[in-house]
């Protein structure tokens, strides 16, 4: 497995995962509340690395194309943690 597949796929949880929080903490600034890291966010990104990886080293090869492996591969890992998240919450 290319390691920058593995890299794309693994930059598009975590941009996935962050981009929430980000506008959980902006929300809370504006509110003047405190704001608290919330676990359910690593979890969800544990479990949604953990299926994007699992089908990436099983179906995702056949498919990638040298010079558009990277973005394939982010795109591919920002679906799969969209999909997670949605499934979980």
């Amino acid at each position: 497995m290319d390691w920058l597949v593995l890299g794309g796929i693994f930059l598009g949880c975590l941009a996935r995962t962050f981009i929430p929080w980000l506008k959980k903490k902006k929300e809370a600034a504006k509110a003047n509340q405190p704001f608290k890291f919330d676990n359910s966010f690593l979890i969800t990104m544990a479990f949604g690395l953990a299926v994007s990886m699992t089908t990436a080293i099983m179906i995702y090869p056949q498919f990638v194309v040298s010079g558009a492996a990277f973005p394939a591969a982010f795109i591919f890992g920002y679906g799969a943690q969209d999909l997670t998240n949605r499934l979980v919450t």
